[in-house]
This record gives structure tokens, sequence and C-alpha cells, in this order.
């Protein structure tokens, strides 16, 4: 496991959760579903998820033999 610091490293380099272009959309549907107070927890935990899986990629440096591509060595 990456420690905080290079996960938020990771996390920079890649496109925002945010900036993704169904973002938006998203979370107008989650706060009208859920409610305000959900929705936000619902987003916080996706986007830490998010941040999570990308730490496995191994284009950023991850180790996750299920990624298309990967070779074991």
């Amino acid at each position: 496991m990456k420690d905080g610091r290079v996960i938020e490293q990771i996390v920079s380099n890649h496109i925002p959760i945010e900036r993704l272009s169904y973002s938006k959309k998203v979370k107008g549907w989650r706060a009208e579903r859920y409610g305000i107070e959900q929705a936000r927890t619902i987003w916080r935990t996706a986007v830490e998820n998010y941040d999570r899986y990308l730490a496995t990629i191994p284009d950023y440096g991850g180790h996750d033999p299920l990624h298309k591509g990967h070779e074991e060595r």
C-alpha cells in the first residue's frame, strides 16, 4: 500500500474527478435522489475510492495484475 504522499502525487498528476465531463450531472442527480448531505458523503467516498484506484494503475507506478496490459514478471 502506498503512503498518503505518493497517492497525493499520483492524484495530482491525473484528471481530477470533478473535471470529468459527467461529474456535474452525476452530482445533481445524486443530490436529488439522496439529499444534499448524503450526496456529499457518497461523493467524498467516490473520490477517495477513485484516488486509491489511481494508485494501483501501473501507468502511475502501481502494481495490480488485474489491469489490462500488465505482465507478470
